[in-house]
C-alpha cells in the first residue's frame, strides 16, 4: 500500500530582516503498517521570503546569489509575479514486499536508499503556481537509509530487516523536475467557511525517475489558508 502522508510545518525567522520558513514533510508506511515498497520519505526545506530578484537580493548569501546566476534559465524574474527561492534535503527509503529474506529477491523491489540536495524556483501569481527544481543526490549505501532504518527501528522496538546487503549500489544522481498548480475556484461564505480546488501537472527527468504527473485537491474548512495546497517529498 502506498505511503500514508503527514505533514510537519514550522516557522522560523534567521532575523527581522531574513524571514526564512523552514518545512519538514514527512512520508511513512507505519500509519498502515505495511512497511514495504516505498516506506519512508523525509524532507527539510528552507523557503525565502518574497524575493523581486534571485541575482541580487541582500537576503541571500553571495555563493547562493553566485548560483542562481548559473541557473538563470530555471527561473523567472518577471516583477508581476512572486517569487521565492526554496533549498531542501531529503532521503527516500525502499524495501521489497518480502521484508523477513536476506536473499536477493529479483522480481521485487529491490533495498534502496536515495539522498538527495535541491534548489528550486517558485513563482506565484493569484491562482497560479510555477515550480522549477533541480536535484543532486546519490543512490544507495552512502544514501544511509540502513543505519536510518535500522535507528528508527531500536527506537521502536521493531526487528532489523537482513536484506539490505542486496541493496543497489551506489550511483549519483541528477533530477530535473517542474510543476504547475492552479487554483480553478474558489469560494467563501459566512464565518471564513469555504473551499477551493486546486489542480496540478508536471514532470519529473533524471536517473532517479522519469515519470508525468497530474491530480486535484478539494479543500474545504475554515480560514483556508492563501497557498497552492499539500506538497508531497518528490523524486
Amino acid at each position: 500500500m502506498p505511503a500514508t502522508l503527514a505533514v510537519l510545518a514550522m516557522s522560523a525567522a534567521a532575523s527581522p530582516s531574513n524571514p526564512w520558513t523552514v518545512n519538514l514533510y514527512f512520508e511513512n508506511d507505519l500509519f498502515d503498517e505495511t512497511d514495504q515498497n516505498y516506506t519512508n520519505g523525509v524532507r527539510l526545506s528552507w523557503i525565502s521570503p518574497d524575493t523581486t530578484s534571485y541575482q541580487n537580493d541582500p537576503a541571500f548569501p553571495a555563493w547562493l546569489r553566485a548560483a542562481n546566476r548559473r541557473l538563470r534559465l530555471l527561473h523567472s524574474n518577471d516583477p508581476e509575479t512572486e517569487h521565492n527561492l526554496v533549498i531542501s534535503l531529503g532521503q527516500l527509503m525502499f524495501t521489497p514486499e518480502d521484508t523477513e529474506a536476506s536473499a536477493l529477491l529479483p522480481e521485487q523491489r529491490p533495498y534502496a536508499g536515495y539522498l538527495h540536495a535541491g534548489i528550486a524556483y517558485h513563482t506565484r501569481s493569484e491562482n497560479r503556481l510555477d515550480v522549477m527544481e533541480l536535484d543532486v543526490g546519490i543512490v544507495g549505501p552512502s544514501a544511509l537509509a540502513h543505519e536510518t532504518q535500522d535507528l528508527i527501528h531500536d527506537l521502536r522496538g521493531f526487528e532489523k530487516y537482513q536484506g539490505w546487503d542486496n541493496q543497489l549500489r551506489d550511483e549519483p544522481t541528477l533530477q530535473l523536475l517542474y510543476e504547475q498548480k492552479r487554483r480553478l475556484f474558489s469560494d467563501t461564505w459566512r464565518n471564513n467557511f469555504g473551499h477551493d480546488f486546486i489542480a496540478h501537472a508536471g514532470a519529473s527527468l533524471g536517473n532517479v525517475a522519469t515519470h508525468l504527473n497530474f491530480g486535484g485537491e478539494y479543500r474545504v474548512g475554515w480560514d483556508l489558508p492563501d497557498d497552492f495546497g499539500t506538497s508531497a517529498v518528490r523524486a
